[in-house]
């Protein structure tokens, strides 16, 4: 597995101690706060709404910005 492949996929909000965690990627909170940001935009719903796009979407704001901060 690639460097990329493995990016975001560390939990979101790590513990202190040495446990397995089992909750939130990165890379999944990153993508759920930019659709919140894609479905606040109004003029969405006015043009055609196709949910499969905005997943995807979503999904490749949050792997620039995993990208971003791994520079």
């Amino acid at each position: 597995m690639s460097n990329e492949n493995k990016l975001g996929q560390e939990p979101a909000y790590p513990l202190p101690y040495n446990v397995e965690y089992v909750g939130i990627s990165k890379r999944l909170l990153l993508a759920r706060t930019a659709m919140q940001g894609l479905l606040s935009n109004p003029a969405l719903f006015q043009s055609t709404f196709i949910k499969q796009q905005i997943v995807e979407d979503a999904f490749e704001m949050a792997d620039l910005m995993l990208k971003q901060e791994s520079l």
